[in-house]
């Protein structure tokens, strides 16, 4: 699983094979413990109702582990430009209608532990712009660029809200190589969040726009709280508190 870099129709979860899974009661051969409570929901299917969410999985995920490295290679091993450049061109560059989400500087330390300190929207600005910010130092033909590239593809596909026929065939692709590609150049496995992204392009085919089922929207309502909460010195019943407020904020909207 570390290595794959497509779906594997054989190594699907199907109703047949997880019952099977079941009575055979080797939770570690199988990985099932129990029987799933969301077989106790009506109406819904366990195996084709999927979700999948490129805020975590690309944003939060993919895109850290291949941007880290590239900075890496460009910064440290390549010496292509240094820090101190990329830092002070994001913090100059005109991002236009991103300028809200414009992206944080980079610490080496955090670099070298595969860090890169950056909320989603940060990343997807980041990602969105790096070609400008740094695309005049690197050679036309560099592997790693190529590797950047292919991510690009890949969110660009995945954030569309409109496709034409056979793009999921196009999705299919772009991931496979993203795969390899990270695979052939980091030496290294791939992480669960790659994983994930070989399921996106059946995602693209059975539910539509990939989007439309992220949970970008959700985690900015919960950043709301999220904040009142740090700010607030209650901890009696702060659920009741966070209530109220709320409540009060929406007392001015409307």
């Amino acid at each position: 699983m570390k290595t794959q870099c497509f779906e594997n129709k054989e190594f699907l979860r199907t109703l047949s094979n997880y019952e099977s899974d079941l009575r055979l009661g080797n939770p570690s051969e199988t990985g099932i413990k129990e029987k799933c409570v969301w077989f106790g929901i009506k109406d819904f299917d366990l195996f084709n109702q999927i979700g999948v969410d490129c805020m975590h999985d690309i944003l939060e995920g993919v895109a850290k582990y291949v941007m880290q490295f590239i900075l890496i290679q460009y910064i440290r091993n390549f010496k292509l430009f240094s820090l101190t450049v990329l830092n002070n061109r994001i913090h100059n560059f005109d991002y236009g209608p991103d300028c809200r989400n414009q992206p944080c500087t980079l610490a080496m330390d955090h670099l070298v532990h595969r860090n890169v300190r950056m909320t989603a929207s940060e990343m997807l600005t980041f990602l969105r712009y790096f070609g400008l910010l740094v695309g005049e130092f690197v050679p036309r033909e560099d592997e790693t660029w190529k590797l950047y590239k292919k991510l690009k593809i890949e969110l660009d596909i995945v954030l569309s809200t409109a496709f034409a026929k056979g793009t999921e065939g196009q999705l299919q692709t772009a991931v496979t190589e993203l795969n390899t590609m990270y695979l052939s150049l980091t030496k290294d496995s791939l992480k669960p969040k790659f994983q994930n992204l070989v399921h996106y392009h059946t995602a693209l085919e059975k539910y539509g726009p990939i989007i439309s089922l992220w949970s970008m929207r959700f985690e900015a309502k919960h950043q709301i709280f999220k904040m009142a909460s740090n700010a607030s010195c209650n901890r009696r019943n702060i659920t009741l508190s966070l209530a109220m407020k709320h409540q009060l904020q929406l007392n001015d909207f409307f």
